[in-house]
């Protein structure tokens, strides 16, 4: 009788192990499924929440990361953060210290991965005094830069530099034919009135081989006469007379596909397509344009009149006619318009500035009326409080800027967030360095690099308002313009500690 209690006793404890065992395990189990799945215990509310990654990394990468001055791992690095307001902090010596406040949300992944460290002692050196040259501006990627201006003897020149290695940068000058260039053949005939030049640099292609060059000249007497020429890195030595194979007067130009192909803005509002190739000029893809822009190869944005209305809309290559964004309405008419087209993970993006205001349109770009409708469903609008003189998108397409001389603020479409106003001093010219960092020369004359909200601001060099600035393709070096004793410099600003 005893030993068949002891057996019953004995199942029972048995019984009771492996339910506790069991339960462990699926308590454990449950435990791990939510870590993995990033619930902590959030000890400042005292509930479990759900928290978000947040990534990062720094250039130079290396950089110590602190969050609310708790270190973590050295960039690049990642970890799970409480939802909330939080203090991150990147430091590597020799650097100035990078740091921001961020919000972070539940189930999301927080990017700070863009980080760009600026050395503490600035290593700055004049790599070329550009003595005459009036003009300049770097290819894409800060691959090469062209400059132009008149020799000793007033003879117009192209100074081609080649920055690809950034510790031995190389420059060939190249004088440019004047029987090409309109305006000069009557410096050879004394009796006649004098003439003047101006040269700007408009555009290079993607490749980094051609450029369009607006040449101006003003014969004594006379208005201002425009010759659009395209020059050639390959080879210096031709020119390209676009106003003389289009054979009329021009407001704009742009390239397209190729260094061939052009889109032609005529002064009488008709955008056409040209290939300088064979000389071949299309019927008017657009009339009624006042100014445009042009995204990859074969989306045209542009703002023009249509039926006494201005408007704003897009065009794409193959498509029967525009799409209109925007019609200003009659009290609007005196307003600002400005629109701006890229593309961000995929969906295409439309901006429209009117005033104070910019819309903001994600999706498909729309090719037919049916799918416009839907397409301007998804606006969403973004204020300055006052009229703005600059908008802008960055150049991964995250970013939309919307400012005037006195400030700007930003829209992140990736986080769906507006910052603050940042407030900006001077006559300022905001431009986009890499796609998270902007510059502009302030009023003390120095390059001033901050990010998308304003944050991490630092005077890197000495600058000239009205020129160029370029970051080099690795990334390692900054070239800025300073017109000094009377001459212009390239200087350079190394952004890595030896």
């Amino acid at each position: 009788m005893n030993q068949r209690r002891n057996r019953k006793k004995e199942l029972a404890r048995r019984t009771l192990v492996y339910a506790l065992m069991t339960a462990t395990l699926v308590v454990a189990l449950c435990v791990l499924l939510f870590t993995m799945l990033g619930y902590r215990f959030n000890p400042t509310t005292r509930e479990v929440e759900q928290a978000g990654l947040v990534q990062y990394n720094s250039f130079p990468r290396g950089a110590t990361v602190a969050v609310d001055s708790a270190n973590l791992e050295i960039t690049p690095t990642k970890n799970m953060v409480m939802p909330g307001q939080h203090q991150f902090s990147m430091k590597l010596t020799g650097y100035e210290s990078w740091q921001k406040t961020v919000i972070i949300r539940s189930d999301t992944v927080t990017q700070l991965d863009y980080a760009r460290l600026v050395p503490s002692e600035r290593n700055i050196a004049t790599m070329r005094d550009m003595t005459g040259v009036e003009t300049t501006k770097f290819a894409p990627g800060g691959r090469y830069m062209l400059g132009i201006g008149v020799t000793a003897e007033s003879r117009p020149m192209a100074l081609w530099g080649d920055m690809r290695s950034a510790d031995a940068p190389r420059f060939s000058e190249q004088l440019l034919d004047t029987t090409l260039l309109a305006g000069y053949d009557d410096e050879l005939h004394p009796e006649h009135p004098a003439t003047t030049h101006s040269y700007l640099i408009h555009a290079w292609d993607g490749g980094g081989r051609f450029v369009i060059v607006q040449h101006r000249y003003t014969v004594e007497g006379e208005s201002m006469q425009t010759q659009w020429i395209r020059l050639d890195r390959d080879k210096p030595k031709e020119i390209v007379d676009i106003s003389r194979v289009v054979g009329f007067a021009m407001r704009d130009v742009k390239f397209g596909s190729s260094g061939d192909n052009l889109y032609v803005l005529q002064e009488n509002g008709d955008v056409r397509q040209v290939r300088l190739g064979d000389s071949t000029i299309s019927r008017p893809l657009l009339t009624g344009v006042e100014k445009f822009s042009l995204y990859g190869t074969d989306t045209v944005a542009f703002v023009g009149v249509l039926a006494d209305a201005k408007v704003a809309g897009i065009w794409r290559e193959n498509w029967k006619t525009p799409q209109i964004i925007r019609t200003l309405t009659a009290e609007e008419r005196d307003l600002p318009l400005r629109i701006d087209v890229s593309e961000y993970y995929n969906k295409d993006t439309v901006v429209v500035n009117v005033g104070d205001t910019a819309t903001i349109y994600r999706g498909t770009l729309p090719g037919s009326e049916e799918a416009l409708v839907a397409f301007l469903q998804t606006g969403r609008k973004i204020a300055l409080g006052r009229t703005a003189t600059n908008l802008s998108v960055s150049d991964n397409g995250r970013f939309v800027v919307l400012g005037d001389d006195a400030g700007f603020i930003s829209y992140d479409l990736e986080r769906m967030s507006l910052s603050a106003e940042i407030a900006l001093r001077g006559d300022t010219q905001l431009k986009w360095l890499d796609g998270f960092h902007l510059w502009h020369v302030d009023e003390t004359g120095n390059l001033l690099m901050q990010e998308f909200d304003g944050a991490n601001p630092h005077k890197l060099l000495p600058a000239t308002a009205n020129h160029d600035v370029t970051l080099s393709s690795d990334g390692k070096f900054v070239y800025g313009l300073l017109e000094k004793d009377g001459a212009l410099q390239l200087q350079r600003l190394a952004m890595t500690v030896k």
